[in-house]
């Protein structure tokens, strides 16, 4: 737990502040206190220990009983990568910071709602590689890639229950372009020397299609005769859709040469 002290000292009683932090380790309180720290350094120095200690006791582990974490993300890894799934590279990402906190060697009963909420703590006190604290959707993906493990572990017998998850709260991103900065885009795709670039920016804009599927997209899916571009499984989730054509988007598609 993270903690402030207020006093003052002095003969003029100047006032002092200091964060630190209170916790338990083997039935033992400790408590850390700096003049010097802000509240980051505090929560920054609370992740270190906590990460410190989970990796001093894993490492003393001779023969956990039942399946280990580490074992089981080897093993949900292996199962989505053999079932295709596109984000298998973000999810092998995602799974290191996983083990270095919970640790390879630790048995999954071992992970419970405290020690999700501590992770996520951890996390949130860390920067990232330009010096920023991780943002929410950076640790949740994470957490959502933990719950997704021990929902596995758990459908094959391997817990007994899954802790509960708490996701941290996103601000949306969400920004549509207004009518004068699409017609701005569109002038100066024009101009551009790639022939192709007004085209796909113009289907982009009348389709919604993911930059992924606009690049892989062949002729032998777009049906002018249909009025549709039927994209197959090459979507995100695996899953085949029809996206409808309009004038603008069959205009920009059809004096491109067949071998485009």
């Amino acid at each position: 737990m993270i903690t402030k002290r207020i006093w003052k000292s002095g003969p003029r009683r100047i006032k002092r502040v200091a964060w630190g932090f209170t916790a338990q380790r083997n039935g033992k309180q400790v408590r850390r206190v700096r003049e010097e720290w802000t509240k980051e350094d505090a929560e920054r120095a609370f992740s270190e220990w906590t990460i410190e200690g989970v990796t001093s006791a894993t490492d003393t582990v001779a023969a956990p009983a039942g399946m280990t974490f580490g074992a089981m993300v080897e093993k949900f890894l292996a199962k989505k990568k053999s079932e295709g799934k596109r984000s298998i590279q973000d999810d092998e990402e995602r799974s290191v910071p996983l083990l270095a906190f919970f640790g390879k060697a630790t048995p999954l009963a071992a992970i419970r709602t405290r020690r999700v909420a501590e992770y996520r703590m951890a996390r949130r006190a860390t920067t990232s590689r330009l010096g920023r604290p991780l943002a929410p959707a950076t640790v949740n993906r994470e957490v959502a890639l933990l719950r997704s493990i021990l929902r596995m572990a758990l459908a094959w017998d391997e817990l007994e229950r899954v802790p509960v998850f708490e996701m941290t709260k996103e601000r949306g991103k969400q920004r549509y372009l207004a009518l004068d900065e699409i017609t701005r885009l569109l002038a100066a795709c024009a101009e551009s020397r790639s022939r192709l670039l007004l085209a796909i920016v113009t289907v982009a804009l009348h389709t919604g299609l993911r930059k992924g599927e606009l690049l892989r997209l062949i002729w032998e899916r777009v049906g002018f005769a249909r009025s549709v571009i039927a994209l197959g499984r090459q979507t995100k989730s695996g899953k085949g859709r029809d996206v409808p054509i309009n004038r603008a988007v069959y205009g920009a598609l059809a004096p491109l040469p067949a071998t485009t």
